[in-house]
């Protein structure tokens, strides 16, 4: 049961891990084409880049987690 929950929030972690960086991408892009600079965008970037780091974190946790569950298996 705990590695079924465990794989679980993985993949939870993965897909806002995706989620994230293609809103940072969408970012990136209009900031290179010209669109829509302002203060608001540059904050939205600094917290997605905040929230992608975090995610990638607990995503390596989790991942080590499951992998010393299948060990003790």
């Amino acid at each position: 049961m705990e590695g079924a929950l465990l794989g679980r929030h993985y993949k939870e972690l993965q897909h806002t891990e995706n989620y994230i960086y293609w809103q940072v991408m969408e970012v990136v892009t209009l900031d290179n084409r010209g669109e829509n600079i302002n203060d608001m965008l540059d904050q939205r970037e600094c917290k997605l880049m905040n929230m992608l780091k975090n995610t990638m974190i607990e995503l390596n946790d989790a991942n080590e987690l499951r992998r010393l569950s299948v060990l003790k298996a």
